[in-house]
């Protein structure tokens, strides 16, 4: 094997966030090995070596690139957000404001995640929505993002997928319906019915003109018309 196909170091994970991590030499991690390749005037710390088996341990152990979703929540805009209490349906037309709170594991401790990508889908059978999540403070882990709901009735779903290599993958449903309005919420005027109104009126005139017509007229003259 050679080129593209060897590898010294191999990492893996899984669609369920397990890892494992293959090295082909156990001397790269050595005392040895790391002393040899550090700054003249350095640290033990300051070996390629040393940074990286330590990099690989912490990824191994899920101490470095592993990202957690918290606060999962949405609401109709203007609505104060809650987490315990998301509605479980939407009317059509809606405007809805998504929010979702990602972190990530540095040092041992969990800080908000900053990126441009993080992938937000709104779907039924078919994405109605597939756009990347605002996050409007980037000392805040809430990613955010405003969409309004499709005319068409149904059961839809909330989908982060986010999957990013040397990250743990972000995997996030949740179900809303979309329901028709009330009867008396519809528009009380469609445009699309204008010439559907246009017709009552022009129906209502002409009728009207007609019995005019036939009140006043004189049928005397009218042969087999007796006055």
């Amino acid at each position: 094997m050679s080129g593209q196909q060897l590898s010294l170091v191999a990492g893996y994970q899984t669609r369920y966030n397990q890892r494992v991590v293959l090295a082909g030499s156990l001397q790269m991690c050595s005392n040895q090995a790391m002393l040899a390749n550090r700054d003249p005037s350095g640290t033990i710390k300051s070996s390629p070596n040393f940074i990286l088996c330590t990099e690989m341990v912490e990824w191994n152990l899920q101490e470095r690139g592993v990202l957690k979703v918290e606060n999962v929540r949405h609401n109709k805009v203007g609505d104060k957000p809650d987490s315990n209490n998301n509605p479980e349906n939407y009317k059509r037309q809606v405007d809805v404001e998504y929010y979702i709170d990602v972190y990530q594991k540095k040092e041992g401790k969990w800080v908000p995640y900053v990126a441009d990508d993080v992938q937000f889908q709104f779907i039924m059978l078919d994405p109605y929505y597939q756009v990347a999540l605002e996050q409007p403070d980037r000392s805040s882990p809430t990613f955010t993002y405003q969409l309004k709901t499709p005319w068409r009735l149904g059961i839809f779903r909330f989908h982060v997928d986010y999957k990013r290599y040397g990250m743990t993958y972000i995997d996030n449903r949740m179900e809303v319906s979309v329901i028709q309005l009330r009867h008396d919420e519809f528009p009380r005027f469609e445009t699309t019915g204008f010439p559907y109104y246009l017709n009552v009126f022009v129906m209502m005139a002409g009728s009207f003109l007609f019995i005019v017509y036939f009140i006043f007229s004189d049928f005397s003259k009218v042969k087999g018309v007796k006055a």
